[in-house]
């Protein structure tokens, strides 16, 4: 199923992350990604290694919007050690949207 809009995409990323689904994380990232990798076994063992490192606790949006072809989101993502604060960036590829990259905040 494709996300409606990268805010979507963005949610259903971060659940995949906390039930360590690697396949959907690696079909919803756009192959510009600096994390993208053609080793798909190397890239899907990296992904569920963070997964399974940390303790996901929340999820907060601070802030969407959106252009033609590229959307961002400004989050921060809460774990048992720490937290991560992102402006992601997500882009229209034909007609789906997945996740360029990333800005830490």
């Amino acid at each position: 199923m494709k996300a409606k809009d990268a805010l979507t995409l963005m949610k259903s990323r971060y659940s995949a992350f906390v039930v360590c689904d690697s396949k959907y994380i690696m079909k919803t990232t756009h192959p510009k990604n600096p994390d993208y990798h053609d080793d798909k076994k190397e890239w899907q063992k990296s992904i569920e290694n963070f997964s399974k490192s940390n303790t996901f606790l929340e999820l907060m949006i601070e802030k969407f919007w959106d252009e033609k072809e590229y959307a961002y989101v400004i989050f921060k993502a809460k774990f048992l050690d720490g937290e991560l604060y992102e402006k992601s960036r997500f882009s229209l590829k034909e007609g789906v949207w997945l996740y360029l990259d990333g800005e830490f905040l």
